[in-house]
């Protein structure tokens, strides 16, 4: 009964989560109910009630509103259909010793503002890397090839053409989604258990918990078969032992016990009190007070300033910005899909709302929402733009559109906080950026041509014409730009003539 219970609720939430990667739904809110982006974005609330559902019931955090856990138990489902064996899962070989360090690994990233290393742990953030750059293409085609066979399902779907807007994004989630399949497959849930910092905090609290997985001696006969079943490897049969730190709450243990020996009960209960922990109350407390000790000079290793760049536009008016890196000075090329040089930038732009780069550099788990809801598919995966630390940190490229004055869906969907949720008066005020006009490139300059093309699609009227010598060229009015890239989307020139510089503080 209760296995049935977690496993339709967990069948909804991944389909959900699922459904909204894929930019089918817009249920915003599987990915705020996810723990690493409750702690970024400081959801008091939803922590505790995290904590108190942990507290009550163990881990079933793990087994029900994690997609990332329960894509792997999916994988051991099928797994289990293909290869049938009586003691498939064995104890892995990390025990308590790599479970500590993966999390150490991604504090001192998010400290040192290596961002992508706590990007590669989060499992909210991993899975939606996997949907979005896997899946997605996937669901593309076969919305095209629905509205190629039969018209009527034109009016339900719009046929997108995918393109790659990420190598190294798509390359990091392929590698993910093997490891994943690969480890799930023959070893069960090791990377909850190993790798996932949200497994190892979780873990901490579940050895409280008032229910719990336990083993009645009086019944239990030794036969092994939970010991197999168990896809998290915390069940020490000979003992009728149960690492509390280590189950996920599934289920499958006692499902599998004929003699009704393995079952979910009271903590303070007769028959559960036997059962123990493998890990002793001692042991425990010397283990987390090392960690703590470990944990605790990380954010004395911070970086001490951050530079600072700061001048006058052409129309007087000041701007600031802060440098993420050394690096941050090189132009980053774009390229079209041609591969022709559409523009160069010195500062990347970071979608709307955002404000300071240190602060969304900080937030962002790239989990890709925005890069999936954004109509005008300007959002995606950074790869040089931020410099090594911001990798996967989605940035805005106009090759495909501009920012629609009257959208806010980033803001919508974005877990953390990241993209603070603005409404849309207020982005008509907000700036992305800055244009900037290169007369060198300008096919009013070079090819003696009348062009007005900035001019007449730019939604805020911030850019104008005025004579220089015989031709009419565009200027721009830094006070009304936002960056919103229409000019730099509809510039015939390539290079472009007029293209947008970002403004990061």
């Amino acid at each position: 009964m209760l296995r049935n219970i977690r496993r339709i609720l967990a069948l909804f939430v991944w389909f959900t989560a699922t459904l909204t990667l894929l930019g089918i739904v817009r249920a915003a809110w599987v990915g705020r109910v996810q723990l690493i982006p409750a702690l970024l974005s400081l959801n008091a609330g939803l922590l505790v009630l995290l904590g108190l559902l942990t507290l009550v019931f163990g881990r079933v955090y793990c087994s029900v509103l994690c997609p990332l856990g329960i894509f792997q138990d999916l994988i051991d489902w099928l797994s289990r259909r293909f290869r049938r064996k009586s003691n498939r899962y064995g104890h892995p070989l990390s025990g308590h010793l790599l479970r500590p360090l993966f999390l150490i690994i991604g504090i001192w990233g998010f400290v040192e503002s290596i961002h992508w290393i706590p990007a590669l742990l989060d499992p909210w953030s991993s899975y939606g890397r996997m949907v979005t750059q896997g899946l997605y293409p996937v669901w593309l085609w076969t919305k095209g090839l629905l509205v190629s066979f039969n018209g009527t399902f034109g009016t339900w779907f719009e046929r997108e053409e995918f393109v790659v807007q990420s190598t190294l994004a798509l390359a990091i989630a392929a590698a993910l989604t093997v490891f994943l399949v690969l480890t799930s497959w023959i070893w069960g849930r090791t990377f909850c258990n190993t790798v996932c910092p949200v497994g190892w905090t979780l873990s901490w609290l579940s050895r409280l918990s008032l229910f719990r997985i336990a083993v009645d001696r009086s019944r239990c006969n030794g036969c092994g078969r939970c010991e197999a079943r168990c896809k998290s490897s915390c069940i020490d049969a000979a003992h009728g032992k149960v690492d509390e730190s280590r189950c996920v709450v599934c289920f499958d243990c006692a499902e599998a016990c004929d003699r009704g020996a393995v079952g979910y009960r009271f903590r303070y209960s007769r028959c559960s009190a036997p059962s123990g922990s493998v890990v002793s109350a001692d042991e425990s407390r010397r283990h987390f007070l090392s960690v703590v000790a470990t944990l605790l000079p990380l954010p004395l290793v911070g970086k001490a300033q951050e530079i600072i760049e700061e001048g006058w536009l052409e129309d007087g008016t000041y701007y600031r910005t802060e440098k993420l890196d050394a690096d941050s000075e090189k132009r980053v090329k774009i390229y079209d899909r041609q591969g022709r040089l559409v523009t160069e930038r010195y500062t990347p732009i970071m979608p709307p709302s955002t404000y300071a780069n240190f602060r969304y550099l900080k937030l962002c788990t790239a989990c890709q929402l925005c890069v999936v809801h954004c109509p005008t598919k300007i959002l995606r995966p950074a790869t040089t733009e931020y410099g090594p630390a911001g990798i996967l940190v989605p940035t805005v490229n106009f090759t495909t559109g501009y920012c629609d004055p009257d959208c806010n869906r980033c803001a919508e969907v974005c877990p953390t906080g990241a993209i603070q949720h603005f409404s849309l008066a207020r982005k008509q005020r907000d700036k992305m950026g800055v244009a900037v006009f290169n007369s060198r490139t300008c096919v009013a300059v070079t090819d003696d041509v009348e062009c007005d093309a900035c001019v007449r699609h730019c939604p805020r009227q911030a850019i104008t014409t005025v004579v220089r010598g015989n031709r009419k060229v565009p200027k721009v009015s830094a006070n009304r730009c936002t960056g919103c890239g229409a000019c730099e989307f509809y510039c015939p020139a390539l290079p472009k003539a007029i293209h947008i510089e970002g403004l990061l503080s």
